[in-house]
């Protein structure tokens, strides 16, 4: 038996990032959120934008955070003075290189110049407190900044917000789809299960979403779905046809996979869910 329900990932899921994707039509808007970082916030519809990303200055001197700091080759680290993190700095600048290096290879680029500002904070509610966002990681690509909640509880310092800033800067925007699944394929996980053991209990279960709608409307159906399960199919993509193939799609999109991989989307989804069928269930891995 898989060990949780799909709804208990609820609490761990992920945040959006902010940048890296083609642009589309809000569905509805809110409000902006009160605070000076977070009046940049604009929310719409089940994703969220920044109009104005805020850079590291503009978080670091937030009122209300007091930041202690570390520097790796390729990272400025900023957690708050006496959270989890300070703990465990070591494990997590240790981890930031770690995160590079599978970002990178997933890529399959050999460097990202730029140094990486990140912001980690103790909780949810702390990321809503610094952004106006209760969500676990958020994205800057624009500004080469990360931000994660690092506690007893919750873990985001993986590869996944990391990706979208330097897939955002060397490969430019793409659609939701393939963004959001590289990410999760960065970590090659899902809520510390493999991916495609997940992919196998959703197959199971009959939550697999078809794949030309995910391909087609990945923004309509839940995350909870639709993260683990693009992420299986580009691991898939990668483990079958290559790091060149998964730039052609990324700069085409879905229209772009025929001509690709050869094959049309229906006998790919096969493929794949025979693929993915073999993997075991997530908790015998």
């Amino acid at each position: 038996m898989f060990p949780h329900t799909l709804e208990s990932f609820a609490h761990h899921r992920r945040g959006v990032a902010v940048a890296g994707r083609k642009p589309r039509t809000p569905q509805r808007s809110r409000a902006f959120v009160p605070s000076a970082v977070a009046a940049l916030v604009v929310l719409a519809g089940a994703a969220c934008a920044l109009v104005h990303p805020p850079g590291a200055k503009a978080i670091h001197d937030h009122g209300g955070f007091v930041w202690d700091s570390a520097a790796t080759a390729h990272f400025r680290l900023y957690f708050e003075r006496g959270s989890s993190a300070t703990a465990h700095i070591d494990a997590l600048k240790r981890s930031s290189e770690q995160a590079r290096a599978r970002v990178l290879a997933v890529l399959g680029e050999r460097d990202y110049a730029e140094q990486v500002t990140v912001f980690v904070v103790q909780s949810r509610a702390r990321m809503k407190a610094l952004i106006g966002k209760e969500v676990n990681g958020q994205a800057i690509p624009s500004r080469n900044v990360l931000l994660y909640v690092f506690s007893d509880s919750i873990d985001a310092s993986g590869a996944h917000e990391l990706f979208h800033v330097v897939a955002k800067t060397l490969w430019g925007n793409t659609d939701d789809w393939i963004n959001e699944g590289m990410a999760v394929y960065a970590d090659d996980r899902w809520q510390q299960r493999p991916l495609h053991a997940v992919a196998s209990y959703l197959s199971e279960q009959g939550k697999l979403i078809p794949l030309p709608a995910l391909l087609e409307r990945f923004d309509h159906y839940p995350e909870l779905v639709t993260y683990p399960e693009a992420g299986s199919f580009v691991k898939f993509l990668h483990e079958t046809y290559g790091v060149d193939a998964l730039k052609q799609i990324w700069d085409g999109g879905a229209a772009a996979i025929p001509g690709v991989t050869g094959k049309g989307i229906e006998v790919l989804e096969r493929d794949w869910h025979n693929r993915i069928r073999r993997q075991g269930k997530p908790n015998e891995r």
